[in-house]
This record gives C-alpha cells, sequence and structure tokens, in this order.
C-alpha cells in the first residue's frame, strides 16, 4: 500500500535545473497513485512511472518524452517529513538529479 506517498508532489528544488527550467510548462511534479504508478512532469519532461514500494522507499522505472524525444530512466523517493520527500532520477544515459518535494495541498 502506498498510502503515504500517494498523491501530487511538488517539485521545490532539483540539483541540475533551477526553479525557472523545473516550472517551464507549469508547476514541477511527481503524482503517485496508490497502486505505485504515476507521471511526473518538469520543464519539458513528461513521463509515466512505474513504481514499488520497498520498506521506506519508493523505487520507479520511467518512460516518456523529453522535448519531443523518447526518454526512460529510474529513480527512487523516500519519505523525509509528513509533506517532504527527496529522492534522484537517472536518465537511461543522461542527467541525474537529486530533488526535493512538497506534498501539494
Amino acid at each position: 500500500m502506498m498510502n503515504e506517498f500517494t498523491g501530487k508532489w511538488l517539485i521545490e528544488e532539483m540539483e541540475l535545473w533551477d526553479r525557472g527550467f523545473v516550472d517551464l510548462n507549469g508547476r514541477g511534479h511527481f503524482t503517485f497513485e496508490p497502486d505505485g504508478n504515476g507521471f511526473f512532469a518538469f520543464g519539458a519532461v513528461d513521463c509515466s512511472m512505474c513504481g514499488k514500494r520497498k520498506n521506506t522507499r519508493v523505487a520507479f522505472t520511467f518512460e516518456g518524452f523529453d522535448e519531443g524525444d523518447m526518454v526512460s530512466g529510474r529513480g527512487y523517493v523516500n519519505l523525509t517529513g509528513e509533506n517532504t520527500l527527496s529522492g534522484r532520477i537517472c536518465f537511461h544515459h543522461g542527467d541525474e538529479s537529486d530533488f526535493t518535494a512538497i506534498r501539494d495541498k
């Protein structure tokens, strides 16, 4: 069960990209469904996720688009508080970035 992770999480900070890029096409976010799947969007990136909870972490793979080009990769998130999480996203043969996010109210 994914209760602690379920919902929309607004990206507060990313290691590689500034706020201007993260929010380029609307507020950057990760959204987790109760089954662990979901999606995320930031900058010119729009991807679907397939996630699985492992203890206090959700690990996920993703695929989607970055400026119209197909992308895929993996990542994870950890709860760092009731309404905060941190994680890392890794594009296959591409960039990797840590990030923090807050629960959308």
